[in-house]
C-alpha cells in the first residue's frame, strides 16, 4: 500500500512478526549472513534460492 503523504510502503511488521515462525524479523546481520554465506561460503553451492525468512517458507505461510 502506498502512502499517500510520502509515496513510501507502508510496513506491516506486526502482520510478519505474527507469520514468522521466530516471532520477529531478521536484523540486517542476519540477512548479510546469507549473503556472505553465498559469495564466500559455498564454491559449490548454484543455482539457489535461499529464503532468508525465520521458518516462514518452512511452515507455507
Amino acid at each position: 500500500m502506498i502512502d499517500p503523504g510520502g509515496g513510501r510502503p507502508r510496513l506491516r511488521h506486526g502482520a510478519t512478526r505474527a507469520g514468522t515462525p521466530l516471532g520477529r524479523l531478521a536484523d540486517p546481520d542476519e540477512q548479510a549472513g546469507a549473503i556472505e554465506f553465498l559469495l564466500l561460503d559455498s564454491p559449490f553451492v548454484t543455482g539457489v534460492c535461499l529464503p532468508v525468512d525465520g521458518g516462514r517458507t518452512a511452515v507455507g505461510k
